[in-house]
């Protein structure tokens, strides 16, 4: 969609850089996400999403929830480089991959989100979808998160991980053995304190979930549903 400045494509420009500087002072640029076109498809073109849609579409609407709204964007997402040489491998005289090289090309991509409330039960939902083709040329849907407001709650355990992580337990060059043994042994130390401080098992109440398997979305959303229509069944049955 873009290129250089100079009139040079982003592939050509990075090959002339790595011809005339073998050093690798390349700089590369990030990957940019441009969004093209919002708009909310009509009604009857809902059958021809994805099953996840579909149950999440119909299960709100039967539930009667307030407001229900459905829509897509494409967004053009820029060639992404890669930002370093890969490794060699065994019996490779040069990386598979240089730095500048394209990792994947500039593509479009295609969004749906659901939004979805019932204000007088002060709930609610975004759900995101990404749509795709299948080798067989059919339309996928993939469900990549979901952000939920639970009046209710999810008991949420707090813990962390505070385990020393592999970069702090590099060795410095020229780093002496004594004082690379003490300089772990001291990062150890101190992650089992943290551990044994913070981490005690407490909980608290998570009202505003984010949930990445849609598994777990369903069945958060269908749990709410029962408690909603309960709730519904029994403001009547007092209202009586």
């Amino acid at each position: 969609m873009s290129g250089h400045p100079d009139g040079r494509s982003w592939e050509q420009y990075y090959a002339d850089m790595r011809a005339a500087n073998e050093s690798g002072g390349i700089e590369i640029p990030p990957v940019t996400r441009t969004v093209l076109r919002r708009s909310r498809p009509a009604q009857a073109a809902e059958k021809f999403l994805g099953l996840g849609v579909r149950k999440t579409l119909k299960r709100v609407r039967d539930a009667g929830w307030a407001r229900v709204e459905l829509g897509w964007s494409r967004t053009w997402v820029s060639t992404e480089f890669y930002a370093a040489d890969s490794a060699k491998k065994p019996g490779e005289e040069a990386p598979a991959n240089r730095k500048g090289d394209v990792k994947k090309a500039a593509h479009e991509e295609r969004h749906w989100w659901l939004l979805a409330a019932h204000p007088a039960y002060r709930i609610g939902f975004v759900a995101h979808w990404t749509e795709g083709v299948t080798p067989a040329g059919k339309r996928s849907f993939t469900f990549q998160s979901a952000s939920a407001t639970d009046p209710l709650g999810i008991p949420t355990e707090l813990a962390a991980d505070y385990s020393v992580d592999a970069n702090a337990k590099r060795r410095v060059k020229d780093e002496p053995g004594h004082i690379y043994e003490g300089r772990i042994a001291l990062l150890e130390a101190n992650a089992r304190r943290l551990n044994r401080e913070y981490n005690t098992g407490h909980s608290y109440l998570n009202h505003h979930p984010v949930f990445k398997a849609f598994k777990e979305f369903e069945a958060w959303l269908v749990e709410f549903i029962e408690i909603v229509e309960k709730a519904r069944a029994q403001r009547e049955e007092a209202a009586a």
